[in-house]
């Protein structure tokens, strides 16, 4: 059996990243972020028309159960915020994220690339998730249907992304 060199398990003793970000990948992370300030900006736009108490809880037939001050939708956008900005911020430093297994040193770059694409393939499904919420929040609609629909490909997407990270480090 051949003795591979390994990095550590820990994310500062690492090989850095020499990889080149990919076309497709760079463009997701762009418009993910351009999305992810539109839906923040309709958001603010939105909120001075809102009333005064909003839902804040829907149940399974996609009808409010919960309601509270309108300033909990505030809360919301700055969580839709921090969340998307760390996914791509994050994305940028792959080799930081942890992993409870070595890394084998030639199959680092090959890692932190699947790395790098499933946090921003995760981001811009979340950002289509605080859409959805933000358009329900300011417009009043049911998005019970669409809700499900971007769940559902945040569950594939984290599904398939994983898997990809499992396949880089045979």
């Amino acid at each position: 059996m051949t003795k591979h060199p390994i990095s550590p398990a820990h994310p500062a003793e690492r090989p850095p990243r020499t990889y080149v970000t990919g076309p497709v990948t760079r463009c997701a992370r762009y418009l993910t972020i351009a999305a992810a300030v539109a839906v923040v900006v309709v958001g603010i736009v939105g909120y001075v028309s809102m009333p005064d108490t909003i839902p804040t809880h829907y149940g399974v037939n996609g009808e409010p159960d919960q309601w509270g001050p309108r300033g909990s939708f505030i809360a919301l956008l700055i969580l839709a915020a921090l969340v998307s900005a760390g996914m791509v911020i994050a994305s940028y430093f792959p080799g930081s994220v942890n992993v409870p297994r070595v890394i084998p040193v030639e199959k680092a770059q090959a890692y932190y690339r699947r790395v790098e694409q499933l946090l921003i393939a995760v981001a811009a499904v979340t950002v289509i998730l605080y859409a959805a919420i933000v358009f329900s929040a300011v417009y009043g609609v049911n998005v019970l249907l669409p809700l499900i629909g971007v769940v559902t490909a945040l569950l594939a997407t984290a599904t398939v992304g994983t898997i990809g990270l499992v396949r880089a480090l045979r």
